[in-house]
């Protein structure tokens, strides 16, 4: 940085490198020697600070002001700047016009413009908001991913207050920066520019701005990022501006109360699972160390209900709400054959369900067990049609009558993200992520991708790949009864089953996952 000839900074402990040979140094002491300032940054420990020339803090009475004020940020001539270092290098070349916005990235562009609106360097203000209107914000499939990330990432700055203007500037600034996304991130947020809109949904109106607003180039960084968003989603930023800064609790109740498919909810539910981990990749299934050091961290990712059961006589049902106005089904019924009892529970439809823990109590303690994935799970009603995904013990022998306690544990914002992939699961670039999913996780994703009916528009000649591509994400360590309901799912829902390909996919199928067999040692039962 300092070979190339910074402007208007120095290092502490050097000589003063000037923007141009012939400038001449302001604001002298009294002693005719130079007043300066040294900067320090945030993240920074025993680095030695940047010393500002006088002629840099006369252009921008916020150094003076700082200097001479008696601040507790400024004091002995050092003042520690609530920014990043490279922030500042960037806004000094901007300033002096060594460099153009178009040659930073969007998250360093934000940091910049926050860092000028503290210091009121209009001008640059306005350089970079209207360069992040035309770079990102102009008609592309990007233009509604960028919207959400800039309203994120500066909702304190750009959020309107309840008196209708821009929020107060009186908040402590901090400085977010938001990780580059993985391939995987950006491959499917520019995959969501192809979700459709709900029909219902329209553009809601926007009242125009009050006249003290419209040459705001905040205002109109703000205005363009709503224009830039869905309907849906444009209708809920104007209504709820808190859900500007993506928090996981806005969000996941936004998600929560849409009704199916959630397309656009699942969307913002996306970005904001990209705040908590560069890749979403982890999000496929809760077995992983990113999703055990959410559960310790952030406790809204887990939803736990108990219910405490007491099951005098079989069968025995009971209903428990969930997340989203999903309605779980637990049912004990006797074991066929075995003497014991079978209990179960099951959600219909899409639901955040992902594992069960059973505790029964007996004579000498109670006993804990956490309940098999099994695909489909028999309704109380006995009807076929009314029959849920779901988990099941194995055979109990606790004589009646008992008690029990049942902890059902939900994933929303896993089953969110799997929404988004559900929606977007119609490509070949698709299949080939490197997803693991578990097992009541791609059965969410694989049902609303047959509800979506995207597989029906797969050319003929690629069909025989997709289903094969699409069963390997099926494990052989999965129970045999849950590997053969995925083939059978994906070999039931096809109009082609008259053509010669049909009946060669489904044997190969059955052989690769190997759906005759029992558990190896060690795996689950079926």
């Amino acid at each position: 940085f300092f070979a190339q000839g910074p402007l208007g900074v120095m290092p502490a402990s050097g000589m003063a490198l000037r923007p141009d040979e012939h400038e001449e140094r302001v604001a002298l002491a009294d002693d005719g020697q130079p007043n300066p300032l040294v900067f320090t940054f945030d993240g920074e420990t025993g680095v030695s600070g940047l010393e500002v020339e006088p002629w840099f803090m006369e252009q921008f009475e916020y150094f003076g002001k700082l200097l001479g004020g008696g601040f507790s940020e400024a004091r002995h001539g050092e003042a520690r700047l609530p920014c990043r270092r490279c922030v500042f290098e960037t806004f000094v070349r901007l300033t002096r016009g060594k460099w153009r916005p178009a040659s930073i990235d969007l998250p360093m562009r934000m940091e910049v413009l926050r860092f000028a609106d503290m210091i009121s360097a209009t001008d640059v203000v306005q350089q970079l908001a209207d360069s992040i209107r035309a770079d990102y914000l102009s008609d592309g499939d990007g233009a509604r991913d960028s919207a959400v990330t800039v309203l994120c990432e500066l909702a304190d700055l750009l959020a309107p207050s309840s008196e209708g203007g821009l929020r107060s500037q009186s908040v402590p600034v901090t400085q977010l920066a938001p990780p580059a996304p993985s391939p995987t991130a950006v491959w499917l947020l520019a995959a969501a520019s192809g979700a459709p809109a709900p029909a219902t949904a329209q553009a809601p109106h926007v009242a125009a701005p009050p006249a003290s607003e419209q040459c705001d180039p905040l205002v109109e960084l703000r205005e363009a990022c709503l224009e830039a968003l869905p309907p849906w989603s444009r209708q809920r930023f104007a209504e709820r501006s808190q859900l500007w800064r993506l928090q996981l609790e806005d969000v996941l109740d936004v998600y929560g109360a849409e009704a199916s498919p959630r397309a656009e909810s699942s969307w913002l539910a996306l970005h904001a699972a990209r705040r908590l981990s560069q890749d979403i990749l982890p999000f496929a299934s809760i077995d992983n160390e990113v999703t055990a050091h959410l559960e310790q961290t952030r406790q809204e990712v887990v939803l736990q209900r108990c219910v405490t059961l007491c099951i005098r006589e079989l069968p025995f049902s009971k209903s428990v709400g969930g997340f989203g106005g999903t309605e779980y089904q637990i049912q004990v019924a006797l074991s066929s054959g075995q003497g014991g009892w079978v209990l179960g529970v099951g959600g219909q439809g899409l639901c955040a369900l992902r594992k069960v823990v059973l505790e029964v109590d007996g004579c000498t303690g109670s006993s804990r067990h956490e309940l098999e994935f099994t695909g489909l799970m028999e309704h109380a009603s006995g009807r076929q049609e009314e029959a849920v995904l779901g988990f099941a013990s194995g055979v109990q022998q606790t004589p009646l009558p008992f008690s029990a306690r049942l902890t059902i544990l939900e994933y929303p914002l896993h089953l969110a993200v799997q929404t988004y992939i559900g929606l977007n699961f119609n490509t070949m670039a698709m299949l080939c992520q490197g997803f693991r999913f578990g097992p009541m996780d791609l059965a969410c994703v694989m049902d609303l991708w047959l509800q979506s009916d995207h597989l029906r528009r797969v050319p003929e000649a690629e069909i025989s790949e997709v289903v094969q591509r699409t069963l390997r994400f099926v494990r052989l360590s999965w129970a045999p009864v849950v590997r053969l309901s995925f083939v059978v799912c994906m070999h039931s829902c096809w109009m082609q089953a008259v053509h010669f390909w049909w009946h060669a996919s489904l044997i190969k199928s059955c052989l690769e996952l190997e759906v005759w067999r029992g558990p190896a040692r060690g795996e689950p039962g079926g």
